[in-house]
């Protein structure tokens, strides 16, 4: 388990969608830590490709 530092939030001044990306960075689930997004693209595109031929 990995304890990091507590977030500096300042809810006055930072709106929800700012708050959110910090959050989301700080438990590291934006898409700059999805090593197989692109893995994810090319299944979702190979899919949509099938669906289309009919397959």
């Amino acid at each position: 388990m990995e304890f990091k530092p507590p977030l500096n939030i300042d809810y006055d001044k930072e709106n929800a969608q700012e708050i959110l990306h910090k959050i989301m960075t700080a438990i590291e689930q934006t898409e700059d830590f999805n090593v197989l997004h692109n893995y994810d693209e090319e299944l979702k595109a190979k899919k949509s490709e099938q669906k289309d031929s009919g397959n």
